[in-house]
């Protein structure tokens, strides 16, 4: 993997209608019947498609490093992102400025991805296997084996409401926000991941940074 690791340590108002109802004295005569449209079923397919389109139009003129284009940053065109992750402790500012980092265009943002092992310092066995491999899964798009992470973002949606390029889609489409193959396609399109742990000690860290891939 490609990393920058960041050590950070210290409408107007509605109102009731009150007219009285209007009595007709004739008969309403019948109105032409409504055709009947059917509404197009929105995929997950269609929303990647759409996502993809307004990436490359967004990144059309973007000066990546070395005269490289997007599809040499997407994991969707077999390309490596450049990756930033912060490994800091409470209290230190890293929500701000994994924010900083998210402001950057094409920034997908995995906030505080160990949230669901609790109030824990991770220092080795039984948790840091667990939570590297999760670390790394997420890094590589792969929220196929994160269904403890997905269930408990269920419950706890500031795991992605931090994510504003994901939110904005899981507000539009709530249905596939939680979806393992939504979030595994949607991901692969951008260009720069950044990543804020407080729960991995840095040793650990070690173990991303020897995984080339």
């Amino acid at each position: 993997m490609r990393f920058f690791f960041i050590v950070f340590l210290n409408q107007r108002d509605v109102h009731p209608y009150t007219k009285a109802p209007i009595k007709y004295t004739e008969p309403i005569q019948d109105e032409e019947p409504t055709p009947n449209f059917t509404i197009p079923v929105v995929t997950i397919a269609d929303v990647i498609k759409h996502q993809k389109f307004y990436m490359h139009k967004r990144f059309a003129e973007f000066q990546f490093p070395s005269n490289l284009k997007l599809s040499n940053f997407t994991l969707a065109t077999s390309g490596q992102p450049i990756r930033s992750v912060v490994i800091t402790t409470w209290r230190s500012g890293s929500t701000f400025l994994g924010d900083v980092l998210n402001a950057v265009p094409g920034n997908f943002y995995h906030y505080e991805p160990l949230l669901n092992f609790g109030i824990v310092q991770i220092r080795g066995p039984p948790l840091a296997q667990l939570a590297i491999s999760n670390l790394k899964n997420l890094l590589k798009c792969n929220y196929y084996d994160m269904q403890n992470y997905l269930s408990y973002g269920k419950t706890h949606i500031y795991l992605f409401t931090h994510n504003l390029r994901l939110w904005n889609e899981c507000e539009q489409y709530p249905q596939f926000c939680w979806n393992a193959t939504f979030l595994s396609e949607f991901c692969k399109l951008y260009p720069f991941q950044s990543m804020k742990v407080v729960r991995l000690r840095l040793k650990l860290a070690e173990e991303l940074l020897k995984d080339e891939s």
